[in-house]
């Protein structure tokens, strides 16, 4: 999982959030026309299912993003990003820590969800994208 040079959220355009739900149908078959319109960033977001089916619903849409040249992050869990190849994984505020997401990936993109002045305070010297 390298990371992305020069990959900032600021450089990008349209970040699409999707959750397994929808993958696991159709977002795999929409990724290239997905990126064409704009899409920059993909990220498998699904809070209520099992490892396993988010990891099988992942695998087609990681495909295609690689094939398409979009990048792939995984929400709130490293251990499936690495297994999808994901370039990156974003955590919650009740996910692993940066660090341990770091040692699980260590080349990925990380990035962290804050949601007040404390969160943010938090993750502001932890080695997060």
């Amino acid at each position: 999982m390298p990371r992305l040079d020069g990959l900032t959220l600021d450089s990008a355009r349209l970040y699409l959030v999707a959750p397994a739900r929808l993958a696991a149908g159709r977002l795999a078959d929409l990724i290239d026309d997905l990126a064409g319109a704009g899409v920059d960033l993909v990220q498998l977001r699904e809070k209520n299912l099992e490892a396993g089916a988010v990891l099988r619903a992942g695998e087609p849409v990681a495909a295609a993003c690689r094939v398409a040249g979009v990048p792939f992050i995984v929400n709130d869990r490293p251990d499936i990003a690495l297994a999808l190849g994901a370039d990156g994984v974003h955590l919650g505020q009740n996910d692993l820590p940066v660090e341990v997401a770091r040692r699980v990936c260590p080349a990925a993109i990380v990035g962290v969800s804050t949601h007040a002045p404390g969160e943010i305070d938090a993750v502001t010297h932890a080695d997060v994208d």
